[in-house]
């Protein structure tokens, strides 16, 4: 097998594979007020990320330590402790992060 071969065969794996290799929400919009405050806490602690609703608008969160470890997050010289709330179906302020600010 020459060079040219061994190019056109990696090129044809590389387009081949690729879609696998995107984020399993690339096509998804799913949003915090289509989930439950378990199922946001969940995906944010998965992903570090989630989608909300604004002003007609998707936007991502990406902000905070997850809740589950926030007790871990010290604050001490860096200002106080604030909480990243979201929309849900069964809580208009559920709480997924901690950050310091």
């Amino acid at each position: 097998m020459n060079l040219k071969s061994l190019m056109c065969i990696a090129a044809i794996a590389s387009f081949g594979f690729a879609p696998m290799m995107l984020p399993s929400n690339a096509f998804t919009q799913q949003t915090s007020d289509e989930m439950t405050c378990s199922e946001a806490i969940s995906h944010f602690e998965r992903s570090r990320e989630i989608n909300v609703k604004q002003d007609g608008q998707v936007l991502p969160i990406t902000q905070g330590t997850p809740i589950k470890q926030a007790d871990m997050l010290n604050c001490a010289g860096n200002g106080s402790r604030f909480e990243t709330m979201v929309k849900t179906r069964d809580n208009p302020q559920c709480v997924i992060a901690a950050y310091c600010g």
